[in-house]
């Protein structure tokens, strides 16, 4: 309606040369375009930040599920290898060298496969990690890992030292022997209490990570909600001022709408007053130049009848006159 309307006031101002003053202001057509566009263009970007947030929180959740929690779990797996390495030697090296040796060979077996499951684990969480926080976290628990690999090693080198020093000593106590047994026994305490640190020290980078992006991920999520209520508002508010858009544009309408039924009626003294400059303004003035012009007929008309009583009576004076 509203461009059918414009067409026909576009034309209606070239017929009676009112370029000039339809001339730089907007249209309905361009106005009601351009709140569609507006409208649009915010709607996409509102929907676009939405997606982004969302796929971060997916990201997030996705990281903790495959990548970190995983990794917390074979920690723990590798601490309780810890704790039984802190039993069995302080129970089992004071009994059997052989029987040790058996428990350290099931020890490092276990770390091993431990260790490279953990490994693996981080190399699958490589390509989820798409932020330079989670990369280098990652990177901090590889060389981690690889620490924790060396000093089981070295561990495992170490009870091996120790083993054959002591079982020397069941067959010789000669003082060198002896000193041989205890400073291999020292050496193993060592390695031991460096393997359960680099233990602990994985378990804190995992915690650290973990709760780093359990944080991101909250803050995430508050973003995606406080989002989503601008939005709901945003609705709320646009409903709002369309509302009152309709309204103020409809009000010279139905004046003009008035003014036409009152013309129609045969009162063509009734004229529309609009501030606006715009196609209903123009169209304002049209609607009061046609009623001045009918008024103006109008009063044509009256004078032309009243002449032409008059000059019907005179004929009729002159008839009665001429019998």
């Amino acid at each position: 309606f509203f461009f059918q309307a414009e067409d026909g006031i576009r034309d209606l101002v070239r017929s009676r040369g009112l370029g000039d003053v339809y001339k730089g202001q907007a249209s309905l057509r361009t106005r009601i375009l351009g709140a569609f566009i507006l409208a649009f263009v915010l709607l996409l970007g509102a929907d676009a930040y939405s997606l982004m947030q969302l796929r971060a929180l997916g990201d997030g959740l996705s990281i903790l599920e495959e990548g970190y929690l995983p990794l917390a779990r074979q920690t723990a797996k590798m601490e309780s290898i810890q704790s039984r390495i802190d039993q069995d030697s302080a129970r089992l090296a004071q009994r059997s060298p052989a029987a040790f040796r058996s428990n350290l060979a099931l020890h490092r077996r276990a770390f091993d496969q431990t260790i490279a499951e953990a490994a693996s684990t981080a190399e699958t969480l490589l390509p989820l990690a798409t932020d330079t926080e989670n990369h280098m976290a990652l990177g901090a628990i590889r060389l981690q890992l690889e620490r924790v690999r060396e000093f089981a090693d070295s561990y495992a080198e170490a009870g091996e030292v120790w083993v054959a020093a002591s079982s020397k000593t069941y067959e010789n106590t000669d003082p060198p022997l002896v000193e041989a047994e205890q400073a291999a026994r020292a050496a193993l305490s060592k390695q031991r209490v460096a393997l359960a640190t680099a233990v602990k020290q994985l378990s804190g980078q995992l915690d650290g990570a973990i709760l780093r992006v359990s944080e991101r991920t909250a803050e995430t999520q508050a973003r995606a909600n406080t989002l989503a209520g601008a939005l709901a508002a945003g609705a709320f508010l646009g409903g709002l001022a369309i509302l009152a858009w309709t309204l103020v544009t409809l009000r010279p309408i139905r004046r003009l709408t008035d003014g036409v039924r009152i013309v129609a009626q045969g009162d063509f003294s009734r004229r529309v007053t609009l501030s606006s400059k715009n196609e209903l303004g123009i169209l304002a003035d049209a609607f009061n130049h046609m009623a001045e012009s009918l008024a103006e007929r109008d009063v044509r008309l009256q004078r032309d009848q009243e002449r032409l009583r008059r000059s019907e009576r005179l004929a009729l004076v002159g008839q009665m006159l001429a019998q």
